[in-house]
Order: structure tokens, then C-alpha cells, then sequence
């Protein structure tokens, strides 16, 4: 389990799951699920989440929060993240179009390249993506 007195830090369980991620470990899905529960307003956390969904084979979780998301607001990480679920959901026309909105962001990229390649999602964001440093060390 995680480190003792970690257990309701929503900060642990997110960086616990982009490290488990980033490590190709879709149990990074449920660090960033908790990390959610514990503070639900947190907008960066969603955003991972819907992208640990669509890599990890869900779709449909993807898609509908992706939608959520943009409804509230409409910026790159965003866009991206609807952009890999509907890639997800077999939506390549409004994949590319909302990835290509985002560019030169990497993670937009990353979306057009594997559409082009005709190729699954293998991360949420970039090796490149700003995303997988601390905002204490960017």
C-alpha cells in the first residue's frame, strides 16, 4: 500500500499513477481515480484520468469525461484528451481535427501520428509532455 500517512494526499496517489504510467502500468488508473475521489474539483487530475482510461481500454469512461471536461473548458489538455477518446471510440475524422486545433502541443502530436500510423494510444501524454514533470521542477 502507499506510504504511511499518504493515504488521503490526492497529490501521492496522482504522481503515484503518472509513475506507474509512465512505466506502462495501467494500475496508474486507479491512483489517478482515487486522487480524483479525494479532490474531485481538480482539474489536472480529471484530465489524466480520461487519458489513463483510453490508454488502459476504457473508452467509454474516456469519452464521457472527456465530453464533461470540455463543456467547462475548452483549452490544448483538454482538446487532447477529447481528441484520444474519440480516437478510442473509432471517431478518426474528430480526432484529428481537435489534435490538429492543439498542435505544435507534443501530446497533439503523439494523437496525430499514431492516427496516421493507424496505431493504438501506448501513453497518455508524450515522452516529451510537460505532463510527466512536477510542476515544482518544470
Amino acid at each position: 500500500g502507499p506510504p504511511r500517512g499518504t493515504q488521503n494526499l490526492p497529490y501521492f496517489h496522482y504522481w503515484h499513477g503518472m509513475a506507474l504510467l509512465a512505466a506502462g502500468n495501467c494500475g496508474g488508473r486507479d491512483a489517478l481515480a482515487k486522487a480524483v475521489a479525494i479532490q474531485p474539483n481538480w482539474g489536472e487530475a480529471h484530465v489524466a484520468l480520461t487519458r489513463a482510461d483510453v490508454v488502459c481500454g476504457n473508452a467509454r469512461a474516456a469519452a464521457a469525461r472527456a465530453r464533461a471536461l470540455y463543456k467547462v473548458q475548452q483549452n490544448d489538455d483538454i482538446r487532447i484528451s477529447l481528441a484520444m477518446a474519440e480516437m478510442a471510440s473509432g471517431n478518426s475524422k474528430a480526432a484529428a481535427r481537435l489534435a490538429g486545433e492543439a498542435l505544435p502541443n507534443p501530446d497533439a502530436v503523439m494523437v496525430l501520428e499514431a492516427l496516421k500510423r493507424g496505431v493504438t494510444l501506448e501513453r497518455p501524454f508524450a515522452r516529451e509532455s510537460a505532463w510527466w514533470v512536477p510542476p515544482e521542477v518544470r
